[in-house]
């Protein structure tokens, strides 16, 4: 790949960057054309949909939004679920409910019922397995 067609793939036609993307309503990992890089940065880019991931890949059971949401406060505060406030995990709980869950479901990342608050990781994420891992072992040598 030359200089140019990087350029070009970077920059629009008067030279500035391209404005990002909102979350790409296609993706969806069956499809793994379908699941460019841009779409694993995306997903991976917060770090709240980071934790999700890294503990419902680590479930061998289906986890309950409560679940998820306490360990996610666990990992942004650096203390033990026991000693985050209430207040702190419902608002966790509630951006995790309207804002992320929804987000990696309709990518096809995790499958999330809303009406009985349980997420999964969804059968196929293969594209997004290695970089999920990769994450969690740098932020973990990170500390």
């Amino acid at each position: 790949m030359d200089d140019d067609s990087f350029d070009s793939q970077t920059t629009g036609g008067n030279g500035e960057t391209d404005e990002p993307e909102a979350f790409p309503d296609a993706v969806r990992v069956e499809d793994t054309e379908a699941f460019p890089l841009d779409a694993v940065f995306q997903v991976l880019n917060d770090p709240r949909r980071r934790y999700v991931l890294y503990h419902i890949e680590s479930c061998r059971y289906p986890a309950t939004l409560s679940e998820v949401a306490e360990q996610v406060a666990a990992w942004e505060y650096k203390r033990d679920p026991e000693r985050i406030p209430n207040e702190a995990v419902e608002q966790v709980r509630a951006d995790l409910h309207h804002s992320h869950l929804p987000k990696l479901s309709d990518a096809g990342i995790v499958e999330y019922d809303a009406d009985a608050n349980v997420v999964t990781m969804a059968e196929c994420t293969r594209p997004l397995d290695e970089f999920v891992e990769f994450t969690r072992q740098y932020e973990q040598y990170q500390k």
